[in-house]
């Protein structure tokens, strides 16, 4: 890799040093995205086509796959499975997040609700609810408010996201949600939470209904109780697991 720069480095010295700056941006942002605050210089020197199979390679060292989405105007990097610690291990909560976010994503697109290049636009406070009913459902504690702001937060510098102004008389803002997160969730994870998600849904409609399909007896099955409701849900993501 370092031959094949040198050979960029010795035939344009101005290109070879936007590719040097582009690659370490997008180490640090994981996204590049064309439109975002600095992001000219990067982007337009990792989506020039004469250095796709170099950017390639280079990444492919590191354990990285690198994709670019011409259409959606992006660049970034996404974990190579095959490749062990290539991403590190991701918390339980940023974990959920990024799985919440990809559901949210996919509901969003499936609906007719992209706008230009792919974006889905949610609120904040619907992330938040669904968050908490994912793994309240699953036996865990939830976390508090200013904590998922901080969390998507984190998602935000990663570039998966943007997020609007925060309107503070209603406790809220809009997110953003990129096609980009889509990559980052393997599609069995997606699958389990979507069917997961519907029976959330579907337990919410039948307690404003007031109906309950269940018997006292029933309530007291294990089938039912709080400790098979995670291997049920298809949602088994432990501390430390890889998204």
């Amino acid at each position: 890799m370092l031959i094949e720069f040198s050979d960029i480095e010795s035939r344009d010295p101005k290109r070879a040093e936007d590719l040097r700056f582009g690659i370490g941006q997008l180490l640090m942002h994981q996204v590049i995205w064309s439109g975002d605050h600095s992001s000219t210089r990067a982007y337009s020197a990792l989506s020039l086509p004469q250095y796709r199979n170099f950017l390639t390679n280079y990444f492919d060292v590191a354990g990285f796959r690198f994709i670019h989405q011409a259409e959606e105007q992006w660049v970034g990097l996404v974990p190579d499975a095959d490749a062990e610690g290539s991403w590190g291990r991701l918390p339980l909560d940023l974990t959920v997040t990024l799985l919440v976010l990809g559901v949210m994503w996919n509901e969003g697109f499936e609906n007719g609700e992209a706008g230009a290049r792919s974006v889905v636009r949610v609120t904040f406070n619907q992330f938040y609810d669904r968050y908490c009913q994912i793994v309240e459902r699953n036996g865990r504690p939830t976390i508090e408010w200013r904590e998922a702001v901080t969390l998507i937060r984190d998602v935000k510098r990663r570039r998966l996201i943007d997020i609007g102004e925060e309107d503070h008389e209603m406790s809220d803002f809009d997110v953003d949600i990129r096609p980009i997160i889509l990559q980052l969730v393997s599609e069995g994870a997606l699958s389990r939470l979507e069917l997961f998600a519907q029976d959330i849904e579907l337990d919410i409609n039948r307690s404003d209904s007031g109906t309950d399909d269940t018997t006292d007896e029933e309530d007291d099955s294990p089938e039912d109780s709080d400790d098979n409701v995670e291997d049920t849900s298809g949602v088994q993501v432990d501390k430390g697991d890889h998204v």
